[in-house]
Parts: structure tokens; sequence; C-alpha cells
């Protein structure tokens, strides 16, 4: 969005602890905070080495030149601060923030008619949780996260401070969402507050221009709209002919169109204030958590994102554009921005990729009542900042509300453990009985155009909720994925979430000295490591030293989502829409279900992800850890075709080899688009020669190898059958 003037007030700003003797400085516009400690802004206090260990209250000031013309209005802009504030100008107080990943508007007008020299101070608070079962700030991951260090706290002023000017009609707030498209015509609607200086009538011009052919005018749309002085909402819509629709990358092109809104006095001749907001035309609907895209049904292969790092101040564009590339890199189509809001180049990056995103609220497990009116506020002013980017398809109201998927140490895990925990989940509860309803009810109200989940990780799911599916890491085992699915079909809906922890190859054990013992209080309280779950799937014990336990944990992650991902691609919509990993990238050095760690060093589930997500695959049906000599196996094999173009004349060869032996079956055909076929069974009568065997598969077609996989098993001693 553009503005007619603006003054940044980024750089060198002065910085105290909120003292008393601080605190009075707030009042007094010539206060000199020379002596104060220099801090840059946007930024994050902790990153001065003054506050290096402060949770404040800090206080911030500096001084700037700026003034305002007769009959033009400035306002002040905080655009990111973590988490509250109070900010006073020349002594005076403008207004309080709450919210971090929304920008914060004043007006200041008066005081920048009556003199030129200006001091501007904010106090702000980033108070931790003391008990993370009653949390009162909407902050998500940033206030209760595995992978975010418990004792770190991003309070600052993370985003820019800036004074913006406009004529008379302020255009203060602007909402824009596709309400209807197909080839032939497409409808954006727009809510927009003008804040107007007194009774008048204001006129709203709405200009449509491809983004690529800026000179090009494809809509036009003008009104008259009366206003009452002060903030006054407005809608406005404009119809496209023949759209050119955006498509997620597998589909088509990413053509996006620009709305240039302009807001003058009703007789035209004097500009107020002009936006441009950059979007795109599709629509999209879900039918039991399968997604469709412009009426194109979609099988969504996600990836959860954390926030890039623990100091959002400081993240580059191109530190956002690496971090998108790697998860396409690794084959997924869409990205769910778990329990935070990212910056605004994630999103732009992402509608020109053709990129598609799953949005949380930033709500992350309990909350106390008291969050409910901020709640409420902040997520309507979520759809507002993000609603016109086409990648988003579907906003979730709270991830995680109950916190009682996976045992707590200390807890049973066994079926009696399991029962108390799926039952304690089922009980009406404040948090997705209540706040989570009001919340998706507010978000469904600004934004009627896309899906809008309740909440995402209540085991079991009901109807319209995704499941967290930890099998494998705090839940049974990774081989009850395909039993759990033809008991409960419902379970594997859509998968939000999956994987497990694994330590990363460098930077929090030491892999080189095998005298040295696990530091588990460290590897817990500062990386976050869940040690009653390594102790229970990838024991320490079990291994000679520190770097070949590391090495064990990355490859069973690696292992347990290669599984995953094939056996939920081969439940293609029968009932599966889609999962999403857990997740991309560390944003601080962790011990963590990230693919990538800190410093972006892939683990090795990054590579078995890419691999399992490949547009084609081969897959077989699980073998047996053990299998016994005289058993028969039977294992059928299928081939996973996500394009949209048919396979002709496909050939899967399955070979079973193991000590002394050898077993092979072949099968040919074709294979439509965008499906799963089942090419065969697969049927061996185990050997009474122990040791490994592996079921290697390969898909030629034309000539060419498209795909390959490979399983393996232990053939067990006869006496042990």
């Amino acid at each position: 969005m553009g503005v007619v003037d603006t003054i940044d007030l980024s750089g060198a700003w002065r910085a105290a602890e909120a003292d008393e003797a601080s605190r009075r400085a707030l009042v007094e516009s010539d206060f000199d905070s020379g002596e104060w400690e220099q801090v840059t802004i946007p930024g994050h206090w902790r990153t001065h080495r003054a506050f290096a260990d402060s949770d404040g209250p800090v206080v911030h000031h500096r001084r700037f030149t700026a003034s305002t013309a007769p009959g033009r209005r400035a306002w002040l802009i905080a655009r990111g601060v973590h988490h509250s504030s109070e900010i006073w100008l020349d002594g005076d107080d403008v207004g309080a923030t709450t919210g971090s990943f929304v920008p914060h508007r004043f007006e200041v007008t008066d005081a920048l008619t009556a003199r030129s020299e200006h001091s501007i101070a904010m106090e702000v608070v980033s108070t931790p949780e003391p008990d993370l079962d009653m949390k009162r700030a909407v902050t998500g991951l940033w206030g209760d996260a595995t992978g975010i260090a418990r004792d770190w706290n991003p309070g600052g002023i993370w985003g820019p401070v800036e004074i913006v000017e406009t004529g008379p009609i302020s255009l203060t707030r602007t909402r824009v969402v596709c309400a209807s498209a197909d080839p032939e015509r497409a409808r954006l609607e727009m809510r927009l507050i003008l804040d107007s200086d007194t009774l008048r009538d204001a006129r709203v011009r709405v200009s449509v221009r491809p983004a690529d052919s800026p000179g090009m005018i494809v809509a036009e749309s003008t009104e008259i709209h009366p206003l009452a002085a002060g903030p006054n909402e407005i809608t406005q819509s404009v119809v496209v002919r023949r759209p050119r629709l955006w498509w997620p990358t597998a589909l088509g092109d990413q053509p996006l169109y620009d709305l240039e809104i302009v807001v003058s006095t009703a007789d035209g001749d004097t500009e107020s204030d002009r936006h441009v907001v950059r979007t795109g035309i599709r629509t999209v609907t879900a039918d039991d958590l399968v997604f469709s895209i412009n009426g194109e049904r979609v099988f969504l292969k996600g990836v959860n994102l954390y926030p890039t790092s623990i100091t959002p101040a400081y993240v580059s564009d191109a530190a956002i554009e690496a971090d998108l590339d790697l998860a396409v890199e690794a084959g997924f189509d869409l990205v769910r921005v778990y329990a935070h809001v990212a910056p605004t180049h994630l999103y732009r990056e992402a509608d020109r990729r053709g990129l598609l995103v799953w949005q949380d609220f930033p709500l992350q497990h309990r909350y106390a009542r008291t969050v409910r009116p901020a709640a409420l506020r902040l997520a309507t002013r979520m759809v507002d900042e993000l609603a016109h980017h086409p990648s988003i398809i579907v906003w979730c109201a709270h991830n995680e509300p109950t916190d009682t998927a996976n045992p707590r140490p200390g807890e049973a895990a066994g079926p009696l453990g399991r029962a108390r925990r799926i039952a304690a989940q089922q009980m009406p509860e404040w948090n997705k009985s209540v706040l989570d309803r009001r919340v998706r009810r507010m978000i469904t109200r600004a934004d009627g155009t896309r899906p809008v989940i309740t909440h995402s990780g209540v085991w079991p799911p009901l109807l319209g909720d995704p499941s967290h599916l930890w099998l494998g890491w705090g839940r049974g085992s990774g081989r009850d994925l395909a039993a759990l699915a033809r008991r409960f079909p419902i379970s594997v809906r859509f998968v939000a979430a999956m994987g497990a922890q694994s330590v990363p190859a460098d930077g929090v054990v030491r892999d080189g000295d095998p005298t040295r013992a696990l530091d588990w209080d460290a590897l817990e309280s500062r990386f976050g490591a869940q040690r009653h779950l390594f102790e229970r799937y990838v024991p320490p014990g079990d291994h000679s030293d520190i770097g070949s336990w590391a090495a064990a944990t990355r490859d069973y992650q690696a292992a347990l989502l290669r599984r995953h991902i094939e056996e939920l691609r081969r439940l293609r919509f029968s009932p599966t829409g889609g999962f999403c990993v857990h997740y991309l990238a560390d944003a601080q050095p962790a011990v963590s279900c990230s693919l990538l760690d800190a410093d972006r060093r892939p683990k090795a589930a990054y590579a078995a992800v890419r691999e399992a997500n490949r547009p084609v695959i081969v897959v077989a049906d699980r073998l047996p850890a053990t299998a016994n000599p005289g058993d028969t196996v039977a294992v059928d094999v299928h081939v996973v075709n996500d394009t949209r173009a048919p396979l002709t004349e496909g050939r899967v060869t399955a070979r079973l080899v193991w000590p002394g032996g050898a077993h092979e079956q072949r099968w040919t055909g074709p294979v439509e688009p965008d499906t799963v076929a089942r090419v065969g069974t697969l049927s061996w009568v185990v050997p009474a020669t122990p040791g490994p065997a592996t079921l290697e598969l390969t898909l030629r077609v034309d000539g060419a190898d498209l795909a390959t996989n490979g399983y393996r098993c232990e053939i067990g001693h006869a006496a042990a059958t």
C-alpha cells in the first residue's frame, strides 16, 4: 500500500529500562535522552548488550523534524511492536498498541501543525507469560513453542515507525477479497475505512490494472460515499471481465492485478489519499478438507513454517525467499504459517510463485478468558492485512488448543494414558469450545471467500478439523498409520502436523567426543528436546557415543516422514486431502522436528521428504519389520501420479532380494492423471535364510526410469517362529 508522503523514523533511537525517572521523561517534550543507550529501530532490545537479559518494559525515544501544511493531516504509524506499547509525542499521550503483527495508526495533525521539532517516546512491554496454561497475550508461538527458547524475549519495536501525510480524507484500512471468479467474470469486493476531518462526501475510484501491464486498465469503479467526521466503514466492488485466473504453480500461471484506490473530495478536484493493493483472481473451496482452486481439486503437500529467525526485525527479504526456495525444492506446494503471522514479503513471494498458504491465527495452546476481546479484534485485523493475497487458501483459528496430544514427562504413555488424553480433549473446554468458535466466526464474518478451520490438532479430529498425527513420536508407532486409516478414516482426512525430533549435526551436541555425557538439562531447557520421547523411540543407551545417537535420531526422523508421506499420498482423496510436515527450518539452534537446522543445513529427513514428494512415485505397503521363515507376505504396489498428464505404458518392476535368493514381478499398463493406481500385489514365501531382505521398485515410462523406491525387512531365524 502507498501513501502520499512518508517520513521514516527508522534508525538510531535512545533506550532505557522503564522506571520512574525514564517514565517522567515521556511527558517532557524537551527531554534530552542523550545519556541513554543507543539502539537501532527496527530491532529487539535483547540484541543490545545493555538489555541482553531484560524482559522490559523498555522506553524508546528520539527526536525528528516534520511539519504539516494547512489542509493536510498527519498520522503516526507503528508497523510492528512486540507486544504492546504506550506512545507519546511532544509529551502528549498519543495512544496504546496491542498486537505485534498489525500496524497501529494514530492522528498527530495538531502536533505537526503546531511545531516542526518533535520528540517521540514509546514504552514497550513484552512480559513473559507466567503460566502457559493461562496465557494473556495473542503472540502465538512467540509465547509458547518448542523450538524457541523459553527464556528468549522478542520485545522491541520490530517494524518501522513512520509519519505519513494525507489530505482531509484518509484511507486508514483496506480489505480486498475475490468474491467470485470464473473465466468470464470476477468480482473483487473492498471494505475500506475512510477517516474524514469533517462531514463531507468522498469520491472513491478503483482502477484494476494487470501487474505486468500497468498502463492498461481492465476495470474501473467510481462511487460517491457520504462520510461523517471520523472513521467510516464503506464497501465497494469492481467487476473484471474475462479475468486471467491465478493458479498454484502445478496447475497454471500466476497473473496478478493492481487495484489502485484513489480517494478524493466529491468534486474530484482534490486527491486526498491513494493506496495500491496487489491481488490475484481465483476461488477456493474445501469439501471435507479436500481443497479446490478454481474448481480444480488439489492434493496438498505442505510444510509448517516457523519464523525465519527469532529476531524478525533483522530478517531480510532474501532470507525469506531462500526458505521458500528450500520448501519448493523439497516438493512442497503449501506452506502453513504455523501459529504466527509472517512478514509481508512471504505472502508477496507466495503470490508470485504460486505457492499456497495456510494461515494460522496466532493462538497456540491454552489462554485465559481475558484474551477474548483482543483475539476477536486482532482476528479481524489479520484478515484486513492479508486477505488480498491469492496464495492464502485457508484460515485456522487456533493451533492445538488443548495441548494434550502427546504425553508429557511423567504421564502414562500406554493405552490408559492415551485414553485419558483423548477423553480430556473431548470434554467441553473454554479454549476450544468457546474461544475458537468465536474467533472462527469473526474471521468468517470478515472473509467469507475462504474456508475457516476452528482448530487444528484436537484428537480425535471431528468433522472439519485436521489432525496432528504424532504416530511414532508420542503416540504408538509409525507402523500404525495404515491400520489407523482403515479403522478411523476421519483421522487422516488432513494431517496438519507430523514428524519426530532429531538432533542437528552441529551446534547442539559434540558428536566427536564419545566420553562426554548428554547434558539433558541444556538439551531440554535451551534446545527444546523432548527427552521422554527420545528415550522411548531412539534411546541414547542403545548407542556407543553421542555422535552415533544423534545420527540415529536423524535417520529415524527421515524414515518416519518418508513412510508417512508415502502412505498418505496413497490415500489421495480417499480420504486424505493433504498433509503438512512439521516443520521446515529452525528459528534458532534447537533439537526439533525441523528438516533444516538454524543455519539451513539439511538433516537426513530433507532428502527423504524430497524423494517422497516427487510428482510421480511408486510405493508398496509396509513390509513387516521381521518376517519369519515360511510366512507368506503380500504387499500391494501403487503408482501415485500427481501430474495432469497420463503415464502411458508404464512398467513397474518389483524385485525382492535376500541372502542367496531373489524374486521378481512385473506389471505393465497406463496410469491416469491426478490419480493413484494399484498396479498389483507382490506375494512372497519367506525363505529359511536369515538376514536382510530388500524390496526394490522401479517405474519405467518411455524406456527411462521415472521413479524408484526401496524397503527392507529382516528374516528371522527358524527357531524364533
